[in-house]
């Protein structure tokens, strides 16, 4: 009987604070509303700089507090002549009551449906160079009275875009889903994001710190995290194939983001040789917010047994309908036979041996054409040890460094080509020489002309330099009878100068001798 007595004050005891806290409701739920509103208000245009839009405003206080608005605006104060910062068409706040109206103002979930987050371009975006930007920002003191904490911020399908000047188009970031979490007004906000990346497309899924929001300069808040990006198909760039993946780590703000990873591809290839070889890079890179631009300070390539280093930008210039790449790109003791994998369609190199490069070159923003159209290289090589593959080419190699040195029937004549180097031109598919030159010994070879990568065309005019006479390059009768030319194709600095022309195909090559010109000594 006493428990029961007990059992029944206790409930009445539950009904009665539960009628209490229903009537304070009913006469105070309108006051309570407009306090939570206004508190919403002042955060958004405290934390924003902003003026704050609503076209409709909804606050449920039983069994929760839930606020249901639509129409969200948020526009940088005096700055009418922006678009908005932000936008989102529905959004609803949900917490446990007590929570939401204690000082800390604590709430459960927030989301976004809708949303648009448009960061302008900063007003003194002229003044410092990135690293300064950043370190400014980082500097730059963080203060404000208001308190507030939400344990999680969900968006789905939102946009950032980072504003320009007028006449350039926005950076358009697509999030298929962002999740922030631990959110307070001056602290850094974690966040997780996943994206697809336009072109190459592939999805990227990235995590960090952002923020505190800075409200003066938004393009100065804070950034920082890792990436992933994976099963990205370079094929949608024209020229270029592989599924390239890439990790690493960011930091910096909106502006200015410093980047470094890597990347792995293990099937990149050029369309024009159609040969694929195992690509990864490592890379350090500023992306520049307030232009598009991306500065590589360091590009480090690595394929099969050779190394290329390149630093420089992509920048998109006055009038150019997209990006262009800029490089500058040096190699040492890589290997011939894998530059000629990449360019050339042949399943075997014609060329081995250790190469020296040094580039200049620019990728032009036309998408519309193959990557080897676009491509503009002006370079020098030098290639040490060279020995071509083809045994027809080699027996020719061999046998002009035997009549050079007039040993025609020599048998063990030594043939290694001393060094081959050049100065070229790559525009349009075509690789124009201006000097290509090589020795074996009792002879060397100056060229220039152009070499058609699609249609593997050669048109090569020069002068073949030997060591020996005319006649000492042959033998019996022949030699006797050439002795009365000798004469006509001596020079003082070599005992014979011919004219010689090299055309056909790179599978069918055609040496010739230009006797009109070797005879009248117009000789390259």
């Amino acid at each position: 009987m006493k428990s029961f007595v007990q059992w029944s004050l206790g409930l009445f005891g539950l009904l009665l604070v539960s009628a209490v806290i229903l009537a304070i409701l009913a006469t105070n739920g309108g006051l309570l509303r407009h306090q939570l509103k206004r508190y919403g208000v002042r955060v958004m245009r405290e934390r924003f700089n902003a003026d704050v839009q609503l076209s409709n405003l909804n606050i449920l206080l039983f069994p929760g507090v839930r606020v249901v608005g639509t129409d969200l605006v948020l526009r940088q104060h005096g700055r009418s002549d922006l678009p908005p910062l932000l936008t989102a068409r529905t959004f609803s706040l949900d917490g446990e009551f007590l929570a939401v109206l204690s000082k800390a103002r604590h709430f459960r979930r927030l989301r976004l449906d809708g949303l648009l987050l448009q960061v302008p371009p900063r007003a003194s975006k002229t003044s410092s160079p990135p690293e300064q930007a950043i370190e400014e920002a980082e500097e730059k003191p963080r203060h404000g009275d208001l308190r507030f904490t939400i344990d999680e911020v969900i968006c789905q399908d939102a946009e950032l875009d980072m504003l320009r000047n007028a006449d350039k188009p926005a950076l358009i970031f697509l999030l298929h889903h962002l999740k922030l979490t631990s959110v307070r007004p001056d602290a850094p906000i974690l966040f997780h994001t996943k994206l697809t990346n336009p072109k190459p497309i592939g999805q990227v899924d990235s995590h960090g710190e952002f923020g505190p929001w800075d409200k003066d300069e938004p393009g100065l808040t804070p950034l920082s995290g890792e990436y992933s990006f994976s099963n990205a198909d370079l094929s949608t760039i024209k020229g270029i194939s592989g599924t390239l993946s890439s990790e690493g780590k960011f930091a910096g703000v909106l502006d200015y983001i410093n980047v470094q990873g890597e990347t792995r591809t293990p099937d990149f290839a050029l369309t024009v040789s159609g040969q694929a070889v195992p690509l990864a890079t490592t890379f350090n890179a500023i992306v520049d917010g307030t232009n598009g631009n991306t500065i590589l300070k360091s590009v480090r390539a690595r394929f099969l047994k050779s190394t290329v280093s390149a630093s420089g930008q992509v920048v998109k210039r006055p009038g150019d309908p997209a990006r262009s790449i800029l490089l500058e790109a040096t190699s040492r003791d890589a290997r011939v036979e894998d530059l000629l994998r990449l360019a050339v369609n042949s399943p075997k190199p014609t060329l081995t041996g250790a190469v020296d490069l040094r580039a200049k070159i620019a990728i032009a923003p036309r998408k519309d054409l193959d990557m080897v159209d676009r491509l503009n290289v002006h370079g020098r090589f030098e290639i040490r040890g060279a020995q071509f593959t083809s045994a027809t080419v080699q027996e020719k190699i061999d046998a002009l460094s035997r009549r050079g040195r007039g040993e025609p029937r020599a048998v063990d004549a030594e043939s290694a080509i001393s060094r081959l180097e050049g100065d070229f031109i790559l525009k349009h598919a075509v690789a124009n020489f201006s000097k290509l030159t090589f020795g074996v010994p009792g002879a060397t070879v100056a060229l220039k002309g152009n070499y058609n990568l699609k249609s593997e065309s050669l048109d090569f005019r020069g002068s073949l330099r030997l060591q020996a006479k005319l006649s000492q390059t042959v033998t019996g009768v022949k030699s006797f009878f050439l002795k009365v030319a000798d004469p006509l194709f001596k020079r003082k600095d070599a005992g014979t100068v011919l004219a010689i022309k090299v055309t056909g195909t790179r599978g069918k090559p055609f040496w010739g001798v230009d006797m009109k010109s070797s005879i009248t000594r117009k000789v390259d």
